[in-house]
């Protein structure tokens, strides 16, 4: 399994999730330091379980489901966390 599939796996697993994107943004970094080949990701989640949650707990979900990433492999994540009437109103 892909460190991508894996970073789906674990999220759709431990939230409810209405839309998700994974996106694999290594090759960016090419070259640089830390750079690699699963090692820079993008997220994009909406979940019904951010509702009345800032944007800062709602990144610290995120990270805690992918504690045992961060660091090694994951050298980067970006995400953008959003609720359902976030992403539809956008």
């Amino acid at each position: 399994m892909s460190i991508q599939e894996i970073i789906e796996s674990k999220l759709s697993t431990e939230l409810s999730v209405e839309h998700l994107e994974v996106i694999n943004e290594s090759h960016l970094h090419a070259g640089h330091a830390h750079g690699g080949v699963d090692t820079h990701f993008k997220v994009i989640i909406v979940s019904p379980d951010f509702n009345g949650k800032r944007k800062v707990a709602r990144q610290q979900s995120v990270y805690g489901i992918l504690a045992e990433l961060i660091n090694n492999p994951v050298h980067a994540l970006a995400m953008q966390t959003m609720t359902p009437e976030e992403w539809h109103a956008r």
